[in-house]
């Protein structure tokens, strides 16, 4: 059980590494220091959960509950974000639609 425990906390380690490294490396990534920040947080929470693990369970379990609403109400928001963007999208599309059907008009009239 110890052995199982251990590859998974080193699995993870190796995880919360990554997602900083990619963070700081990779300057391309939209809000990359999200990532770098995701990455120290879930660190500090190891090891609070490795120090007092029985403690920190009410705490984890407050937390996830905060998160999940926190990444509802992000839900939502992206939702009407993106309603509003393809309403955007499809005023282009009739935009263009217009436009090449004026011009097919004019090929049609030209011949």
């Amino acid at each position: 059980m110890l052995d199982k425990t251990l590859r998974f906390f080193n699995s993870l380690k190796l995880t919360l590494f990554l997602i900083v490294a990619v963070a700081i490396s990779y300057k391309e990534l939209p809000g990359r220091g999200w990532y770098g920040v995701l990455g120290v947080l879930s660190a500090i929470a190891g090891v609070v959960v490795l120090v007092w693990p029985f403690d920190s369970i009410a705490v984890l379990t407050i937390a996830t509950g905060v998160w999940l609403v926190v990444l509802g109400v992000v839900g939502v928001v992206q939702g009407f974000v993106m309603r509003n963007d393809s309403k955007s999208v499809r005023e282009a599309g009739d935009v263009v639609r217009d436009r090449f059907n004026q011009a097919q008009a004019k090929g049609r009239a030209a011949s």
